[in-house]
């Protein structure tokens, strides 16, 4: 009799964190130092590679780009940030942070969760360039932020396997946004709301992307998995 009790309780309590989600903690990943510091048109080179070099990370350079990669077996972790820098007036012109793990699950498997962000300024002739509406510049400015990161990524990922697995995932999450983007162009105008536009990743599950455009300054924030379900409003104005 006790044990059928014990049973009872057991699925009672597991159906209760089935249903209310408590089976999947929310993550909060709080961004380095060395990308919260580093400033767009302000930070430079010496600067950005103090805060690297104090994350006892593997750092990956290249003329004008410099990049921090670590690993965590233990939850599988891999993340990076990046640093590209305008070579005539030696300032950081763009950042990237990348991160992907496993969330802690109560019972169930572990799932995966990723999180995205970049800030780069824009030369003034492609801001200005016409487009038909204004759902056509959102996605030629997502397009060129993919091309920005690929160029970034590729002269310091011959270094690192690691650095060069992570930018092969955060590739094909941007192609996937941009797929979908092209599918359903009316989709664009959610990019720049406070929740975002949602996703489907094909390996990982739901995500949201939310897009902030400021001059010739833009923002990228890509999350998927259980990691904190909205963006935070305090992250709606770039440099924050």
């Amino acid at each position: 009799m006790k044990l059928v009790n014990y049973l009872i309780v057991v699925l009672v309590v597991v159906c209760l964190c089935f249903f209310s989600g408590c089976q999947l903690r929310a993550v909060n990943v709080v961004l380095p130092e060395s990308y919260s510091h580093a400033v767009i048109t302000q930070s430079s080179s010496p600067e950005v590679l103090s805060d690297m070099q104090n994350l006892n990370h593997l750092i990956s350079q290249s003329q004008s780009v410099i990049a921090s990669v670590g690993q965590n077996k233990k939850d599988r972790r891999l993340g990076f940030t990046m640093v590209a820098f305008d070579e005539d007036k030696l300032k950081a012109k763009r950042k990237y942070f990348f991160i992907t793990r496993e969330s802690k699950g109560l019972w169930l498997p572990r799932k995966p969760l990723l999180q995205f962000e970049t800030e780069m300024e824009f030369e003034p002739e492609f801001m200005n360039e016409p487009y038909p509406n204004e759902r056509a510049q959102k996605i030629a400015i997502l397009r060129k932020v993919l091309d920005n990161f690929r160029g970034d990524i590729h002269q310091v990922r011959p270094d690192n396997k690691d650095l060069s697995m992570a930018g092969m995932m955060a590739s094909r999450v941007l192609k996937q946004i941009l797929q979908k983007l092209n599918d359903s162009p009316v989709l664009a105008t959610k990019l720049s709301e406070y929740e975002g536009m949602d996703f489907d990743e094909e390996n990982m599950g739901k995500g949201k992307i939310r897009l902030i455009v400021a001059g010739q300054m833009v923002k990228v924030e890509i999350k998927i998995g259980p990691i904190t379900k909205e963006f935070n409003p305090n992250k709606g104005v770039i440099g924050i």
